[in-house]
């Protein structure tokens, strides 16, 4: 079936028309990706329907006259999901970005649609929502008290390093 390639069929190859042939191949190539994103977006956009369903389930559509304009509305989002797409970010950091996003847009108004995307009761999710504003609070809280004390420690020792004149 299979013949058994010998020296002289190897010293036969044609090196010159071999790199051109592969030349030709890689070209032709190339020419159908770029067809390919006149067309439909391209190759790189596979997948990224999944990643839009996925997200629009979690983050709620802008309502009608609301404002489209935030970085946080769901056209901004699904923007910036896909120029990381496009633009080949590291999957991780896609993941990192993803997640951040959608923390950001969990409200009391957009509980439930977590619930539905994520078949916890909206009741947690609102709860879960409060509890990071409580934390946030507390941590902004933290942080002014512990400026307040270094200021405070800086200037209660002031009355005893000032220097007294003693006249003679």
């Amino acid at each position: 079936m299979f013949q058994a390639v010998t020296q002289t069929a190897v010293s036969n190859l044609d090196l010159p028309k071999i790199v051109l042939a592969v030349g030709a191949l890689g070209t032709a190539a190339y020419g159908l990706v770029d067809v390919s994103k006149s067309l439909w977006g391209g190759i790189s956009n596979r997948g990224l329907c999944d990643i839009k369903r996925v997200v629009s389930k979690v983050i709620p559509v802008p309502s009608q006259g609301a404002d489209t304009t935030s970085a946080l509305a769901l056209p901004s989002v699904l923007a910036t999901l896909r120029a990381n797409w496009l633009n080949g970010m590291a999957l991780p950091d896609q993941k990192a970005v993803a997640k951040a996003l959608i923390k950001l847009n969990l409200t009391e108004s957009s509980s439930e649609a977590m619930a539905a995307a994520t078949g916890i009761p909206a009741v947690l999710w609102t709860i879960i929502w409060i509890a990071v504003a409580f934390g946030i609070l507390m941590l902004a809280l933290r942080f002014y008290v512990a400026a307040r004390d270094r200021a405070f420690d800086a200037k209660k020792n002031l009355p005893f390093e000032q220097k007294v004149e003693v006249s003679r």
